[in-house]
């Protein structure tokens, strides 16, 4: 009731839908001066999961928090190797200082979840607790808001960020330099990333 436009009369679920329409208005602004096309775009809000009700039986209320980050196919071809998931992650890297992990996506058919792709996207823990999702879009959800191929984001539920994040710790710097090894792993394609480094951890 009361809502202040027409497109604000309904329960949101997720967050990422009001920020993907605001990418394709912006590749195509003339606000853009450079020779970079590329921008990230986010929203912090409340949304409402019908899965979680409260005390008064009414569809829980959630904080959260969703980025995309989106560039134009020259500015991509020029800048950037890979795809544009790990722009995403970069980004939320300097979010949870670094104390976030992946697994693999195994079902995008939650609210949260349903604008991504199978296979290029992950859930994103903190300290074992779910957070949120992370990753590219569905190439329905592509064509259908004209995003660039280049394009990726992630939602997360502000609440559990700020409960479960580690503050950061400082140590001394060490007296003597320090040294480093590069690893290189030949694999095949199909082993995924995370089966990969667990199984390198449990060795160290």
């Amino acid at each position: 009731r009361n809502a202040i436009s027409p497109d604000l009369q309904y329960y949101r679920t997720s967050l990422l839908p009001s920020v993907l329409q605001k990418v394709h208005p912006n590749l195509k602004s003339d606000y853009v001066r450079s020779d970079d096309n590329e921008f990230a775009l986010f929203e912090i809000g409340k949304v409402h999961v019908k899965e979680h009700l409260d005390d008064e039986n009414l569809p829980g209320e959630f904080e959260r928090l969703a980025l995309v980050f989106a560039a134009d196919e020259k500015t991509a071809q020029r800048k950037y190797e890979g795809s544009a998931y790990y722009m995403a992650k970069r980004y939320l890297q300097l979010l949870t200082g670094g104390q976030a992990t992946y697994e693999a996506l195994g079902s995008n058919g939650y609210p949260i979840t349903s604008a991504y792709q199978m296979g290029r996207s992950a859930g994103v823990f903190v300290n074992g607790e779910l957070l949120g999702v992370i990753g590219e879009f569905r190439p329905s959800v592509k064509k259908a808001l004209k995003l660039p191929e280049y394009s990726a984001g992630f939602e997360l539920d502000t609440n559990l960020l700020r409960e479960k994040l580690q503050p950061s710790r400082y140590a001394p710097m060490g007296q003597y330099p320090k040294t480093q090894q590069d690893i290189t792993f030949k694999a095949p394609t199909s082993l995924r990333y995370e089966m990969l480094r667990s199984c390198v951890w449990d060795e160290l």
